[in-house]
């Protein structure tokens, strides 16, 4: 069985889950990246449009940000 390249863990620091936010215009990988977020213990938000991330990140903090390459705006 083939091993996956990277595995990933979240430092826990504290009682809150680590942040992830996502642009991306695909839907359902939005979906299937929440989920595996969720499954390892990741708090995932999604905006399919920049525009709608831009207006929210005002008001939220992330630990990191994952945005797609070739988003149409």
């Amino acid at each position: 069985m083939n091993e996956p390249l990277l595995k990933i863990k979240p430092i826990q620091t504290s009682e809150q889950k680590p942040k992830i936010l996502l642009v991306d215009d695909d839907p359902v990988f939005c979906r299937i990246l929440s989920a595996a977020a969720e499954k390892h213990g990741f708090a995932l938000t999604s905006f399919q449009r920049p525009r709608d991330a831009y207006e929210y990140i005002a008001t939220a903090s992330y630990d990191i940000a994952l945005l797609d390459y070739d988003l149409g705006v």
